[in-house]
């Protein structure tokens, strides 16, 4: 896992994307669950507009996002095997 870019430069006001790339395991995942932090006097994070599932997962999955107090916790789930 890595996220890409690795530096994102953007000015105040402005719109920037981070990318987490997941690739390449050489056993099954069927669940990935992380905390993301962030400083929340310089980043925001909109999870209804901000977030998007890629396809290294089947589409069968239950996703979870919550932004708490300057941490994103994420898990996605894949549901069938």
């Amino acid at each position: 896992m890595a996220f890409s870019p690795s530096n994102v430069s953007i000015g105040v006001g402005d719109e920037g994307d981070l990318t987490l790339q997941v690739e390449d395991f050489e056993v099954s995942i069927f669940r990935i669950s992380m905390r993301i932090a962030y400083n929340s006097t310089i980043v925001t994070f909109t999870d209804s507009t901000g977030f998007t599932v890629g396809d290294f997962f089947d589409p069968d999955i239950v996703t979870f996002v919550r932004d708490d107090y300057s941490r994103i916790h994420l898990t996605i789930t894949l549901t069938q095997g």
